[in-house]
């Protein structure tokens, strides 16, 4: 069983703002980062990750506190810097879509400073997010497992599904494929997030299907070769390129 990390339907996201139905906090994200200095933000940014933790990651808090929150924080604060199509995201929407260090429960590593490391050459010079889509989404599965790329195999969930996982065994089903894909996007500052059905097309004997959801704002047309389709409101949904 796969549990979203947000509050309702990652449909319901809003471009501007907070998602609908996302958790919410005292001031809000943008009444938080207003003409904070980034010592500030960075408290903010955290304390919202503190705030907004799911129920199953309470207990191992501590754990958390010490070997992922930090280094989120300062990761995302730096891909937000370092690309000019991240600096633009309204923070609302980077609070929601950039800063999370999961997606569903998937286990819990810090897997953010490897993808950062390794994708980040792979969109410089991008000038739009949805450049930065295209590129990742060609290159990043060899990129992050140069001796031999990440594959698509069927029924691995929930065995395999979680980043290093899928980059250790070298391949994931469509959920697994999908939150590396999104963890990625996160990894250089583009906002995504894991959506999905329990029944494909209505029929529980199909199945499940997770793909991904990505705020490229200024995309409106199918992309071929890794693309993703708009679907509304500045959110495309590109399939990850080995499940595609």
């Amino acid at each position: 069983m796969l549990v979203s990390l947000a509050g309702a339907s990652a449909a319901g996201g809003l471009p501007g703002g907070a998602a609908k139905g996302a958790p919410s906090w005292a001031g809000g994200a943008e009444g938080c980062f207003r003409e904070q200095g980034e010592a500030e933000v960075r408290t903010c940014m955290t304390r919202y990750l503190e705030r907004n933790m799911p129920p199953w990651d309470v207990d191992n808090r501590g754990t958390l506190e010490l070997g992922i929150l930090g280094t989120t924080v300062e990761l995302a604060l730096e891909a937000r810097k370092n690309h000019s199509w991240a600096g633009d995201v309204p923070w609302g929407t980077f609070k929601d879509w950039v800063l999370p260090y999961a997606s569903v429960n998937e286990a819990r590593s810090a897997w953010r400073g490897l993808f950062a490391a390794e994708l980040a050459p792979l969109v410089k010079g991008a000038a739009s997010r949805r450049e930065a889509l295209l590129r990742l989404n060609r290159g990043l599965w060899s990129a992050l497992r140069p001796w031999g790329p990440i594959v698509f195999r069927h029924q691995q969930t929930p065995l395999i599904y979680d980043p290093m996982s899928t980059v250790a065994y070298g391949y994931a089903s469509c959920t697994g494929i999908s939150i590396v894909l999104v963890d990625a996007l996160r990894s250089v500052g583009v906002p995504a997030r894991l959506v999905g059905t329990p029944a494909w097309n209505g029929d529980v004997a199909a199945g499940n299907h997770n793909w991904v959801e990505a705020w490229i704002e200024e995309e409106d047309e199918e992309q071929a070769a890794g693309g993703a389709q708009s679907g509304g409101s500045g959110w495309g949904f590109p399939e990850g390129l080995p499940a595609g």
